[in-house]
């Protein structure tokens, strides 16, 4: 896990995220891997936000309904709204302040 995700722009950041969605789903991640995403989000990139949103609620990290509520609050185009309200159902059991 030598990567520095934080280090790259946000075309070879979404590669590594979706290359990293692709290897968690099959060999299951590593603590170290789930801090790594969940440092990065939120992202200042709407496309890196939503797909560490799906990263980071199927792989359940705590924390992930607070950040994705926060970003629902702030988001400014319908499409976001919709992602981020897709994603949250998903967290099964994580509450955040008024869902």
């Amino acid at each position: 896990d030598v990567l520095d995700l934080a280090a790259l722009a946000e075309k070879p950041l979404l590669e590594a995220l979706r290359i990293y969605e692709i290897g968690l789903a099959r060999v299951g991640p590593a603590a170290s891997s789930l801090a790594k995403l969940d440092a990065l989000y939120p992202a200042s990139s709407g496309l890196v936000n939503r797909e560490l949103c799906k990263l980071l609620v199927n792989l359940r990290v705590p924390g992930v309904v607070a950040k994705t509520t926060a970003l629902l609050a702030a988001a400014s185009t319908q499409e976001d709204r919709v992602y981020f309200l897709w994603g949250l159902p998903r967290t099964r059991g994580e509450k955040a302040g008024g869902f």
